[in-house]
């Protein structure tokens, strides 16, 4: 395991470059902190599951104790008001995973990579050398899926818009838009019922308990002051999809 202790800087504004404005975008380590307190599942499945919590995190490269346990949970402990998490309605709460350590490494550990591209750079006589590079494409798949997808910059791989205007068929099936779709039809038994009346905003906001404990955790909480994107970005409806 590699020694962490100076690879954390704490109380650094951390944001994502390339993905939409930087200022709109958590963190990593600030999506998982406020997963602690309103659960992973997001707004639309916390209708029908209510929070749901990781019991452990599991860290091998850049592992360092108390800066991961400050990023994931103990800067939670200090909200606005001192009894915020005593407001929360049940069953949200201040949820604390174990973090542990493992020695052992993914095949494409970013670490291991880089240390593939050093070896190779020193072999190429070109002023250019090489560059490790976060890639911005992915493959999406789930276990009850005849085939998988790749996706590239939000958008199946090799996908042309037509007229300026990209297909359907162009869409990654975790999009904002492919989710609501299957929330709305998991929801009603004709989904086209709540397409004219429902936006992704309203339906979200429907799960009550959870824009509450939101509510709370922003406005009395440690998350006072965080970001949160505009709610024009989820003014759209599930009859997008045809």
């Amino acid at each position: 395991m590699e020694d962490g202790v100076r690879y954390h800087v704490t109380g650094a504004l951390r944001i994502k470059p390339g993905r939409g404005h930087p200022t709109q975008s958590l963190s990593c380590s600030d999506k998982i902190a406020r997963w602690c307190i309103l659960g992973f599942q997001g707004a639309m499945v916390a209708r029908w599951t209510g929070p749901l919590y990781f019991d452990s995190i599991v860290v091998g490269a850049m592992y360092d104790q108390a800066a991961l346990h400050r990023a994931v949970h103990g800067r939670l402990l200090k909200g606005k008001t001192t009894d915020w998490a005593g407001q929360l309605p049940a069953p949200y709460r201040l949820h604390a995973p174990a973090i542990v350590p493992t020695t052992l490494r993914a095949p494409c550990d970013r670490t291991l990579v880089g240390a593939a591209v050093t070896a190779a750079s020193a072999t190429i006589t070109a002023a250019v050398k090489p560059v490790l590079r976060t890639a911005d494409a992915a493959i999406v798949w789930a276990a009850n899926w005849p085939v998988h997808q790749a996706v590239v910059k939000g958008r199946i791989q090799g996908a042309s818009p037509k007229n300026g205007v990209y297909p359907r068929a162009a869409r990654s099936r975790i999009c904002r838009l492919e989710l609501f779709g299957i929330a709305v039809s998991a929801e009603a038994s004709d989904a086209s019922d709540a397409t004219e009346s429902e936006s992704y905003e309203q339906f979200k906001q429907a799960a009550t308990d959870y824009q509450k404990a939101k509510r709370i955790a922003i406005d009395q909480g440690p998350l006072h002051g965080w970001i949160e994107q505009p709610n024009t970005l989820m003014q759209f409806h599930y009859s997008g999809l045809t």
